[in-house]
C-alpha cells in the first residue's frame, strides 16, 4: 500500500491546518504527498512548506486547489538526501 516515496496526509481543518512530519531520504528523490481535501467552501488552496529543521521552512510550494485524484489532493516535490521536515497548510 505505501512505498518509500508515498506519504499520505489527512487534512480535516476548515480554514487553516498545519501538519508537520519528518522524512529521511537516502538519495535525491521525488516525494509524493496526498491528502483528503477540506470539505468546505472556504479553502482556496494549500501550501507545502519544507526545510531541514522543524518549524523552519525556507522552501514552499503552492498547490493551489487542484482537482482531487481518487478523492485526494496530490503533489510531489524533489528533495535532496537528508532529513526533511514538511508541513502542509490550507488557506481560506
Amino acid at each position: 500500500m505505501f512505498n518509500s516515496k508515498d506519504i499520505f496526509i489527512t487534512m480535516v481543518a476548515v480554514i487553516s491546518l498545519s501538519l508537520v512530519l519528518c522524512i529521511h531520504i537516502a538519495s535525491a528523490s521525488t516525494v509524493d504527498f496526498s491528502w483528503l481535501p477540506n470539505d468546505d467552501e472556504v479553502t482556496v488552496g494549500y501550501m507545502l512548506h519544507y526545510g531541514e529543521q522543524s518549524r523552519v521552512y525556507p522552501f514552499n510550494k503552492d498547490v493551489l486547489l487542484p482537482e482531487p485524484v481518487n478523492n485526494r489532493i496530490q503533489e510531489s516535490i524533489d528533495l535532496p538526501n537528508g532529513a526533511w521536515f514538511v508541513g502542509v497548510t490550507a488557506s481560506g
